[in-house]
């Protein structure tokens, strides 16, 4: 065997590598136990800027109308974060042992979050399992946990016109509230004309808070509309193409929605009308009364290796249907936009009151239960 020769440099080496391993663990154990991390100024602001979570307390509860409340919300030993007028936040709840949640949105103006607060208004709902618990059990001195506001349902001068027509109908008056409220505190340079559309006039929220506003300033006109009543000092009938032309002339506008379905499926046609590319219409949807009653159909959860079957009515979300089979699924919006709850439908028919889907959401069958009814038995998979 051929004997190799090694340089004092070369075994040198070799000895630092055979001792690296003991050299290691000598230093590593004479480190010090201090925590030498200290997280980045920009995390530490993008965290209080955009919380997941926040922790509040019920500071007061007002009566608005008899099915109809106020929160106010202060931050529970931490500052809430700031937000956009017409953003909205998740409040979460155990109902029955189980955490379900509901999307509000913030009614209060974005400048009130300077002073530690929001405000959200809740309006029940035959069959709200959310809204029903809030306005029947919560009371000043609870404690709360909500999520950070989020939503899109907010001027951008980017895309959007200066004018913007708001059509509101039941309690979807409130992102344009807190959106009235911000442009009377100069946190918002924009001119709000706002339909709002109510069954009777006593349904009407935020009156005398409306008419200050507009008393104060040009750039909020408020147009009540009231369907079922003619004998009103305010326009009769159904929002449409007609009724809006009466009060704005310009074609340079932005249309803001929100409100119940029936409100959406009256309103698609009317506005198309306008010929306006998709970007000048925003649409948020609020929560449409549950009705208990009809068919009822079989949904089967598949999950994993487990199925979970329960009943759930033709009239109902199966959102709702998977909160009361105690199934809780991710959600966020509960208007079909975020898109936290897609599920895959294995089989069945249903229908949707929006869709927001991606097309190869469409494609592969995937639906949003938040905004989803059954038509028939159903087998749904979630991931």
């Amino acid at each position: 065997m051929k004997k190799v020769k090694v340089s004092f440099s070369g075994l040198n080496d070799m000895l630092k590598f055979k001792n690296m391993g003991k050299r290691r663990e000598e230093a590593i154990n004479d480190c010090s136990n201090e925590n030498f991390y200290k997280e980045a100024n920009t995390n530490k602001i993008s965290k209080e800027l955009h919380p997941k979570f926040q922790h509040v307390v019920v500071e007061d509860i007002i009566n608005e109308k008899w099915d109809c409340k106020t929160f106010v919300l202060k931050g529970d030993n931490c500052q809430l974060a700031p937000f956009k007028a017409g953003q909205f936040v998740n409040v979460y709840v155990e109902i029955d042992g189980v955490m379900v949640s509901r999307a509000y949105s913030i009614s209060s103006s974005p400048k009130m979050a300077l002073e530690n607060e929001y405000r959200i208004t809740v309006k029940a709902i035959r069959e709200g399992l959310v809204s029903n618990y809030l306005l029947g059990t919560l009371d000043i001195g609870e404690k709360l946990l909500i999520s950070g506001p989020s939503g899109n349902f907010t001027y951008n001068p980017l895309r959007d016109e200066q004018h913007i027509v708001g059509i509101a109908g039941g309690v979807g008056i409130t992102p344009f509230y807190s959106l009235a409220q911000a442009i009377i505190d100069g946190d918002e340079d924009c001119l709000l004309t706002l339909f709002y559309g109510v069954n009777k006039e006593d349904d009407i929220l935020f009156l005398e808070q409306f008419d200050d506003i507009v008393s104060k300033t040009n750039k909020v006109k408020v147009v009540y509309v009231v369907r079922d009543d003619e004998d009103t000092k305010y326009e009769y009938g159904l929002i449409n193409k007609k009724l809006i032309d009466k009060y704005v002339v310009s074609n340079r506008v932005s249309f803001y929605i929100c409100g119940p379905y029936k409100m959406y499926t009256h309103l698609n046609e009317e506005l198309q009308k306008y010929n306006l590319p998709n970007k000048f219409f925003r649409y948020e949807r609020v929560a449409s009364k549950s009705i208990a009653n009809g068919k009822k159909f079989t949904i089967t959860v598949k999950k994993g290796n487990d199925y979970v079957k329960f009943k759930a009515y033709e009239y109902e979300t199966i959102m709702t249907a998977l909160y009361r089979a105690k199934i809780v699924i991710p959600s966020n919006c509960h208007s079909g936009t975020c898109g936290l709850c897609r599920t895959k439908l294995l089989s069945g028919e249903v229908i949707m009151d929006s869709d927001y889907r991606r097309k190869a959401d469409v494609k592969y069958n995937y639906i949003h239960p938040c905004v989803t009814k059954p038509k028939s038995d159903l087998v749904i998979e979630i991931n």
